[in-house]
């Protein structure tokens, strides 16, 4: 990632700045000194596990945007567990094994580090993000989407919360770069959830359905559309 500029002005923009939107990760998966493919298992998007906060419905029309993302998933997938505290949710990660986690979320940086919040006031601090908060012992690595202001950017020295998320055993986090409001977050975990589903048995990826979520946010003049970016292993299946 470049560096910030420091010399912008009422007449100098920064090049980095303007082309912050696009970011891209590279990688080379190297086994006994020759460069191979993913060995991440296909992402079988049949169970999700939700999670809103009360913030994103906050002067919000009906239906709120955290009702609207849950029906949304309950009319494309079989299985959808919504749950309110971190505590249910690693409940729900041990007990039901999903492979789609969905979090309209709130976050915030207190006291330097950023934090997660769903709920009423339930929060995850991103030092404290352990495998169990992501997958049980044996399951696929899950495919996040992390529907929160900055999520994708929020971070210090020792990582952001993508970084996280996928040092803990997340197969891919989709976020967004800037501020957003639950009505924006809900439209894009909407599209997402749809682009997914419609991505399932074909030769399509995860990279491929975040393409095609974008593709219909803008054509729908969404911009937040233009601010969702990804995290991991992006070539990584989908299957019914």
């Amino acid at each position: 990632m470049g560096q910030v500029c420091t010399r912008t002005s009422t007449r100098t923009v920064c090049p980095y700045a303007f082309w912050g939107l696009h970011r891209s990760i590279a990688r080379s998966i190297v086994a006994d000194g020759e460069p191979r493919g993913s060995d991440q298992r296909p992402l079988s998007a049949t169970t999700v596990l939700y999670a809103a906060t009360d913030i994103a419905d906050v002067g919000a029309r009906r239906p709120t945007p955290s009702v609207s993302v849950r029906k949304a998933a309950e009319a494309l997938f079989p299985n959808v567990h919504q749950v309110s505290s971190w505590r249910a949710w690693r409940r729900a990660i041990e007990d039901e094994h999903p492979d789609l986690l969905v979090v309209l979320g709130h976050t915030m940086t207190e006291a330097g580090e950023p934090k997660l919040y769903i709920g009423r006031r339930s929060v995850l601090a991103r030092p404290d993000i352990r495998v169990n908060d992501l997958r049980s012992d044996g399951a696929p690595a899950p495919l996040v989407l992390l529907m929160a202001c900055a999520s994708v950017a929020l971070g210090d020295a020792f990582g952001s919360l993508p970084g996280v998320m996928t040092a803990r055993g997340a197969g891919a986090v989709v976020g967004t770069l800037s501020k957003i409001v639950g009505p924006h977050g809900a439209t894009a975990a909407t599209h997402l959830l749809r682009a997914v589903h419609e991505t399932a048995g074909t030769t399509g990826t995860i990279g491929s359905a975040l393409t095609s979520a974008r593709r219909s946010l803008v054509a729908e003049q969404r911009p937040i559309g233009l601010i969702l970016v990804s995290h991991g292993e992006l070539d990584t299946k989908v299957v019914p």
